[in-house]
């Protein structure tokens, strides 16, 4: 069972973000877990800006921040998703 534990939690990832993406507005740079937005429309996204910069000098920070989830504030969280007008059923569920 110790070794599905990776796939349980992608299922779930994806059903959390399916039912939060029906509330709230996802950005052009949100690429994890969505729907045809993967690692080649992120590098695709990061090319035409540096082309579209080109002469300039350019930096770009890249961060996999690992374990980010189990350090939000889950207060800070459930505010924002009720300024997004997400349902009051939603939002006790991410709290939870």
């Amino acid at each position: 069972m110790i070794h599905l534990l990776p796939t349980i939690a992608k299922v779930v990832e994806r059903v959390v973000l399916l039912r939060l993406a029906a509330h709230v507005v996802l950005g052009q740079t949100q690429f994890g877990s969505r729907r045809k937005r993967g690692v080649h429309d992120a590098m695709s996204v990061v090319f035409e800006f540096l082309r579209h910069n080109e002469g300039f000098k350019c930096a770009m920070l890249s961060m996999d921040v690992e374990g980010g989830f189990d350090n939000i504030d889950i207060d800070l969280l459930c505010d924002f998703l009720a300024a997004q007008e997400c349902p009051a059923n939603l939002i006790l569920w991410v709290r939870r």
